[in-house]
């Protein structure tokens, strides 16, 4: 035979608990967050450097970088510093794994995106400037980054528009 609903209420008032999901929380430890890892983070963005660099040496001389320490600093720290600056950092999660995890797979993305950005316009006969990020990764603001259906690249051809997802 199962209590009656207003024990459970009353045992978890007693322990200090106004609702069942705090009770829930508080036991399962899920109202604990770790803080943010920014030596972990700093060696994520490192190994982001070195797989740009890889990447640099093995495309076409055509679309390689002249300067892929410049192009690093540019989208991947600036873009970093840009999302930690915005207190976004805390707020990454996926399923579970760690923020700076989160980050990883994303910023992984959104650079290597932009270093394709010669090849895929090349691939659709455009010129770079036709090759527009669409997507809803706006990393300036709390308020406006979130993970969203569009497609991260639209392309302007002349047969239309071409969106493609990273």
């Amino acid at each position: 035979m199962q209590a009656p609903t207003h024990y459970a209420k009353d045992y978890r008032n007693r322990l200090g608990f106004a609702s069942q999901a705090a009770a829930k929380d508080f036991l399962a430890a899920k109202n604990i967050s770790a803080g943010i890892d920014f030596g972990y983070i700093e060696a994520l963005n490192h190994r982001i450097e070195e797989i740009l660099k890889k990447l640099n040496c093995t495309v076409h001389p055509s679309i390689a970088r002249a300067d892929i320490g410049c192009f690093a600093q540019d989208r991947l720290h600036t873009t970093y510093r840009t999302i930690r600056d915005a207190g976004i950092l805390p707020r990454l999660n996926n399923q579970g794994r760690r923020p700076e995890e989160v980050l990883f797979s994303w910023l992984r993305g959104f650079v290597i995106a932009d270093f394709f950005t010669p090849c895929i316009s090349l691939i659709f006969g455009v010129n770079c400037e036709s090759v527009f990020r669409v997507g809803q990764d706006d990393f300036r603001s709390l308020d406006t980054f979130r993970r969203g259906p569009a497609a991260d690249i639209e392309i302007q051809t002349d047969g239309g528009r071409v969106r493609i997802e990273v």
